[in-house]
C-alpha cells in the first residue's frame, strides 16, 4: 500500500480532490476528477510510447488507442467531468 501512496498519479488525484473538496465538491466529483486523471495519464502513457516505437503501424496503433480513449471520455462512455 505504501508504494500506492508515493505513486505521482495518487498525487495527481489528491491535489484535485483538495482543490474540488476547497469549491464544496460532492462524492460523484471527486470520482469523476479521478476518472478524469487516470484517463489522461493512460493517454499520455499510449502517446508517450508511441513516441518510442519505429514501426509506422504499432505506432499507429498505439496512437489510435489513445484517441479511442479520449473520444469514450468525451462521448460520455466514460463517467467523467468532462462532458
Amino acid at each position: 500500500m505504501q508504494d500506492l501512496v508515493q505513486d505521482a498519479l495518487v498525487g495527481v488525484i489528491e491535489n484535485r480532490f483538495h482543490e474540488a473538496l476547497a469549491h464544496g465538491a460532492d462524492v460523484r466529483e471527486l470520482a469523476a476528477h479521478a476518472v478524469d486523471a487516470v484517463v489522461a495519464e493512460c493517454v499520455t502513457l499510449l502517446e508517450v510510447r508511441a513516441a518510442l516505437i519505429e514501426d509506422r503501424r504499432q505506432r499507429a496503433t498505439m496512437l489510435s488507442a489513445a484517441e479511442a480513449l479520449l473520444a469514450a471520455q468525451f462521448a460520455s462512455a466514460i463517467p467523467t467531468r468532462r462532458r
